[in-house]
């Protein structure tokens, strides 16, 4: 199936055409962070994008190492995400992120694509929405670029703290299993 036929990819170009043009506006770069390496198919990645985007000016950033992409969001003025856990990641490690769960997918009659499951956090909020419009878009572009600290942590805070934990150096998780093994032993 090619490209301009598919549903998602449709919901994708609208939303990055309408972040592109909120990069040009602001006077701010547009850079795409891989998921694939480029050794494992980010030509392919990177062509997507250049499809995508042929009108509008944005870097896809290289991927040599698979947890490459967290160091470079670290330094982000904000950073978006549709529909992927790593935005989650990102939100814990501290990056300001606006989420766009755009995309609609069924499994056995159940929509599927909901990272905020299980919580019970509203599917639209000041940093997030699950409405593919324009003005939906804008709204939380618009609140990512102009939120200060003190606005942004009171509705970070918003946020389900058990789907963003960040554990620096899995302390927590090494305490746990250095626990389960000594219990093995005795």
């Amino acid at each position: 199936q090619s490209y301009h036929q598919d549903k998602r990819v449709k919901n994708e170009r609208f939303f990055l055409n309408i972040l592109a043009n909120f990069c040009k506006k602001k006077k701010l770069e547009l850079f795409i962070l891989p998921k694939k390496t480029n050794s494992n198919k980010g030509h392919i990645e990177r062509e997507y994008y250049d499809y995508l985007l042929k009108s509008h000016n944005f870097q896809y950033l290289s991927k040599e190492h698979a947890h490459e992409n967290y160091r470079k969001i670290d330094g982000a003025r904000f950073v978006t995400s549709i529909n992927s856990s790593f935005g989650l990641e990102a939100l814990s490690r501290g990056a300001k992120v606006g989420f766009f769960f755009i995309f609609k997918s069924k499994f056995k009659n159940v929509y599927v694509s909901d990272i905020l499951w299980p919580s019970k956090i509203k599917k639209r909020g000041p940093f997030w929405t699950n409405i593919n419009s324009k003005n939906e878009i804008l709204r939380v572009l618009n609140y990512l670029f102009l939120s200060n600290k003190k606005l942004w942590k009171k509705n970070y805070n918003i946020f389900d703290q058990t789907l963003i934990m960040f554990d620096y150096k899995n302390s927590k998780l090494k305490k746990l299993l250095l626990n389960l093994l000594k219990n093995n032993n005795n």
